[in-house]
């Protein structure tokens, strides 16, 4: 078994690796909507 820390270090790093590939697609969309609405305009 692995030690309870490091399972908890796992998880917290898979969480944070989440988050952040959350936030890079929210960027991209903002990113392309603008682009659309520049080009619209």
């Amino acid at each position: 078994m692995l030690p309870s820390i490091l399972v908890a270090f796992m998880v917290l790093i898979a969480v944070e690796v989440a988050d952040a590939v959350t936030v890079v697609v929210t960027i991209a969309k903002v990113v392309v909507a603008v682009k659309r609405n520049v080009a619209v305009a």
